[in-house]
C-alpha cells in the first residue's frame, strides 16, 4: 500500500484528475451494472405464472405480480391486463403503448450493454444500431447477437459507412417514414 501510495505522489498533481475520472467511471459502471440486474427478469417463469392467474381467473393478483416486478415486460404485460374486459383492440392499444413507453429505457450506450439486454430480454425483437460506435462496431454487435439469436431482425443505420451485408439500411439523417419503410422489411 505504501509503494502505491508513493507512486501516486510522483505522479504529482496529474493523478488528482485522473483519480477523480477513475472514480466517476467506477460510479457508472457500478450503477448500469445495478440497473441492468434490476431489469432482469426470467421471462419464462415470469410468463407462465401470469397465464396460470390468468387463466385462474385472478387478474388482480397478475396486476400486482406485474407491478412488483422492476421490469419492461412487466410492465407492458399489466398495461394489457388493466385492460382485461375491453375488447380486444383497447387491450393491444393498450400493450403497445405500455411498450413505446418502455422501449427509450431500453436503449442501450455500447454494445456490450446492448448484448446484456439481448440475453436477458427475449421479448427485443429488433436491433436498431448504428454501424459506427466507439468500441465494438454496430456490424459485430449484430453478428455475436444473431449467433445467439438468429430469429433478431437487424437495422443499419449510418450517416457515412454502409454495412457490408445486404441488412436493412437507413441513411442518417432518415425520416420516421423512411423507418417505417425498412420495419416491415426486416
Amino acid at each position: 500500500m505504501a509503494d502505491l501510495w508513493h507512486h501516486f505522489q510522483e505522479g504529482g498533481w496529474a493523478m488528482w484528475p485522473i483519480m477523480f475520472w477513475l472514480i466517476c467511471a467506477i460510479a457508472v459502471i457500478a450503477e448500469r451494472a445495478v440497473y441492468l440486474w434490476g431489469a432482469s427478469i426470467n421471462k419464462d417463469v415470469f410468463l407462465a405464472t401470469m397465464q396460470k392467474c390468468i387463466l385462474a381467473g385472478d387478474v388482480a393478483k397478475a396486476v400486482k405480480m406485474c407491478s412488483a416486478a422492476n421490469a419492461p415486460l412487466a410492465r407492458i404485460v399489466q398495461a394489457g391486463l388493466v385492460k382485461v374486459n375491453r375488447p380486444d383492440e383497447e387491450v393491444q392499444a393498450a400493450m403497445d403503448e405500455g411498450a413505446l413507453q418502455e422501449m427509450p429505457k431500453i436503449a442501450a450506450r455500447t454494445g456490450l450493454e446492448a448484448l446484456a439486454l439481448l440475453r436477458d430480454n427475449s421479448s427485443i425483437s429488433i436491433l436498431f444500431t448504428d454501424i459506427q460506435m466507439p468500441g465494438m462496431g454496430g456490424e459485430e454487435l449484430a453478428g455475436i447477437a444473431a449467433a445467439s439469436r438468429p430469429d433478431l431482425r437487424v437495422i443499419f443505420a449510418s450517416g457515412s459507412a454502409r454495412p457490408s451485408t445486404d441488412a436493412a439500411f437507413l441513411k442518417k439523417p432518415y425520416r420516421a417514414a423512411d423507418l417505417a419503410r425498412v420495419l416491415p422489411s426486416t
